[in-house]
């Protein structure tokens, strides 16, 4: 004998209902399941506008603050103080040296028996350090005529000499000081007075 089912209540499970009915309950689940997800996207765009707007806002303060920092930057002091104007002077003297002339004027003096070691120029004092090795000291006092004589200098001082006796031919190695003038160095463009 088979077993029968006897069910006297009545079952309002989803799954007993008639088709149109499963239909519509499904339809208004969808519905409001759209609805809420709608809405927390509305939620979530809102916010995202929102901080959006908040980043716009900050960006623009640092563009406004970085023009105002540039904008002071540009703008020069009124006057300089007499540290930055001597500073500004002695960089622009420095700059302005005559190289050029000062080389020629030393090549034009150069001798066989004296070798230039180095020069060292001092732009605000018009002058240049000069460290040259000589054989003896009669080609010393030689050179050191020879500058003197050459016209470009306005004063020629011998600071010290040295004779290395560790080399055999015992050169005499001396420190001079050739004072310059600007106008007697650079010689006058012609047709200018």
């Amino acid at each position: 004998m088979k077993r029968s089912s006897i069910n006297f209540a009545h079952s309002l499970t989803l799954f007993n209902l008639p088709p149109t009915n499963k239909a519509k309950i499904l339809l208004i689940t969808l519905l409001l399941l759209g609805i809420g997800l709608s809405i927390s996207t509305a939620f979530f765009y809102q916010d995202l506008k929102q901080k959006q707007e908040q980043l716009n806002h900050s960006l623009f303060l640092q563009q406004k603050k970085r023009e105002q920092i540039a904008q002071e930057k540009l703008t020069a002091p009124a006057f300089l103080s007499k540290e930055q104007a001597k500073a500004i002077n002695t960089a622009i003297r420095q700059l302005n040296f005559p190289w050029s002339e000062i080389l020629n004027a030393f090549q034009q003096t150069a001798t066989p028996q004296t070798a230039l070691l180095s020069l060292e120029p001092h732009a605000e004092k018009q002058l240049v350090r000069v460290v040259a090795e000589s054989f003896n000291a009669d080609a010393m006092f030689s050179y050191l005529q020879s500058l003197r004589e050459s016209g470009a200098f306005t004063r020629v001082e011998l600071i010290r000499y040295e004779v290395n006796e560790q080399d055999p031919k015992k050169p005499l190695r001396f420190t001079a000081e050739v004072y310059f003038s600007i106008q007697q160095i650079i010689p006058s463009i012609p047709g200018q007075s």
